[in-house]
């Protein structure tokens, strides 16, 4: 895998995505070479990531404003032909493997889960009684001792 730098945040692209079926696809549809089509993939992906949902859909884009989004007229219409995304009257969905990083709303849901999960088990230590979080802390240090090089 390789990132691509966006302001302190990255896309994820296969290292093949030069030679891939849809590169080849799309080059084909849209007339411009593969470097142009690598390009305006790298332009829809990093929009997707900001848009997109944890299922990979974006609702409220037309193809008219993918078309700007990327700046190329007749990207939308090849994406789909490639069958890389679907578009319906009010939704559009990624289809292709090619977005499959963590779009930044799974990312922030995530993150929402662990600050949970860390708050509810600070709480359970909290309201142990104290023989409990004694025997409990005992057993932490144990296995902290075990995994310990020292």
């Amino acid at each position: 895998m390789s990132g691509i730098s966006r302001m302190g945040q990255y896309i994820r692209l296969p290292l093949d995505i030069e030679t891939r079926k849809e590169t080849f696809t799309l080059s084909n549809a849209l007339g411009i070479s593969r470097a142009e089509t690598i390009m305006l993939l790298i332009r829809f992906l990093a929009w997707c990531d900001q848009n997109a949902d944890f299922k990979k859909v974006v609702t409220g884009v037309t193809k008219d404003q993918v078309d700007e989004i990327v700046r190329h007229e007749g990207f939308s219409e090849a994406v789909e032909h490639s069958r890389m995304v679907m578009f319906n009257a009010n939704y559009m969905q990624v289809q292709t493997d090619l977005l499959h990083h963590e779009t930044q709303s799974v990312r922030l849901e995530k993150r929402e889960k662990n600050t949970k999960r860390q708050a509810d088990f600070r709480e359970k230590i909290r309201l142990m009684p104290v023989s409990e979080k004694k025997k409990f802390l005992e057993h932490k240090m144990l296995l902290l001792e075990e995994n310990c090089d020292v």
